[in-house]
């Protein structure tokens, strides 16, 4: 009789523990929309409220907001408005919306939506050897979509040219490819960046110096490789390596070729120790930072480095040259978005070192 009694008490707590109440949409709130009136949002998902809080219905809501055609990403989230009733839920729907959009005009083309993404950046740099550099650069930002380690970009540029006393006229078209995982450019660690360029660079046949019975307007074919790696070591301690190449199809310009020395190529030597149409360059540095990642305003610390490059002219063999090398070591400093290195650097047999300056205001880099 016990027994019978034990058994129907577990069939009855079984059958109540498997009949629970299903879960149902009691409300929706909406986030992310800065400029789409939430009536509007609300509109395209239609009526859910009062309906089973179900997978299927969850991803319906997101599918109706992803054809809509007017965001740029979706997400629905599920949460509970009660605890002591588990059926009560709420859908949180997180919108972002299209580059361009505005009260005036809530769907805007793909034009309007690509030139909202540009993003104008002041630049202003000081490298030895090259003088200040100002202007404006232009980015595009996430054209590639969730590929924002992938940069493309393009330019040209036409210049009267002032040199040896003689003004010349200059036309530059190019394009670029980069890929930057470096999540801190600043201090990347365990990180890529490699950037391929090519550029046709016209010119008067006067501007090569040669004695000429024509004038003609011709060009050469100017490739540039430039590929560095980021490998953290104990602590803070980073170990880098960069290779860069410039090549160029035939001889270019006094003004236009390639200058080795200094820190954009060879430490140790002077800016211009060497000119020419192609250079090969390539350097290792320990960068050991001094200052806590946790300090937002500055970034601190020292280095070691070995340089060595060359170059050579167009139209000849690499191998016949001999490369240079430059070592030493330095200081940097990154605050916020100024920056400032001084490396001291000896070159193969002086005693004597060179001092190298490099500072610049970068809101990006």
């Amino acid at each position: 009789m016990r027994l019978v009694v034990a058994l129907s008490l577990v069939l009855a707590l079984t059958g109540s523990l498997g009949a629970q109440p299903a879960e149902v949409v009691e409300s929706i709130v909406v986030h992310g929309n800065h400029t789409t009136p939430t009536a509007d949002v609300l509109a395209i998902i239609g009526s859910v409220t009062g309906q089973p809080a179900t997978d299927t219905l969850i991803a319906g809501v997101r599918s109706r907001l992803e054809k809509s055609g007017r965001f740029a990403d979706v997400e629905v989230r599920k949460r509970y408005l009660s605890i002591d009733d588990p059926t009560r839920v709420l859908l949180v729907v997180v919108v972002n919306e299209l580059p361009g959009i505005s009260d005036d005009d809530l769907t805007p083309g793909p034009m309007k939506r690509f030139t909202a993404s540009s993003m104008w950046l002041p630049v202003l740099e000081y490298q030895e050897g090259y003088g200040f550099t100002y202007g404006t650069r232009v980015s595009f930002v996430d054209r590639f979509g969730p590929l924002t380690w992938l940069r493309a970009g393009g330019g040209g540029r036409f210049a009267r040219v002032g040199f040896a006393e003689r003004d010349e006229d200059l036309s530059t078209v190019g394009a670029d490819l980069t890929l930057d995982t470096r999540r801190d450019p600043a201090m990347p660690r365990n990180a890529v960046f490699a950037t391929a360029g090519i550029e046709q660079v016209g010119f008067h046949e006067s501007a090569l110096g040669l004695p000429l019975e024509t004038n003609d307007w011709t060009s050469a074919r100017r490739v540039t490789l430039d590929g560095r790696g980021y490998v953290g070591l104990i602590g803070q301690t980073v170990f880098a390596l960069r290779a860069q190449s410039i090549t160029s199809s035939a001889p270019l310009p006094p003004f236009e070729q390639a200058l080795l020395g200094g820190i954009p190529s060879l430490r140790g030597w002077d800016v211009g120790t060497e000119a020419n149409d192609n250079l090969a360059a390539a350097s290792g540095e320990l960068l050991v930072p001094l200052t806590s990642p946790l300090q937002q305003f500055a970034r601190l610390g020292v280095k070691l480095f070995a340089d060595t490059g060359t170059t050579w002219a167009a139209g000849t063999s690499l191998d016949t040259h001999t490369f240079k090398w430059g070592y030493g070591g330095g200081v940097f400093l990154h605050a916020t978005v100024f920056t400032f290195g001084l490396d001291l650097g000896w070159r193969e047999g002086r005693g004597t070192p060179n001092a190298h300056v490099q500072l610049g205001l970068h809101l990006t880099r």
